[in-house]
């Protein structure tokens, strides 16, 4: 896994914690798995877009009321 693959992770998980989409109390374990799930659905998704930031594209992604999630 790249570095940069670890960090886009890392911020998807935190970014997720802080919108409610994965629990602040969740596992780390579980809770990196869960980020690996929405990471792959947000870099097939209309939201991953190369003229903004990683973090702004993310933060789109997971507070758009019309994205739904494989992950509670």
């Amino acid at each position: 896994m790249a570095n940069s693959e670890g960090y886009s992770i890392y911020l998807m998980i935190e970014l997720a914690k802080v919108h409610g989409v994965i629990s602040k109390e969740l596992e780390y374990d579980l809770a990196w798995d869960k980020g690996i799930e929405l990471s792959n659905d947000f870099r097939g998704s209309k939201f991953n877009d190369s003229n903004k930031s990683e973090y702004e594209c993310i933060e789109e992604f997971l507070t758009t009321p019309y994205t739904t999630f494989k992950v509670n």
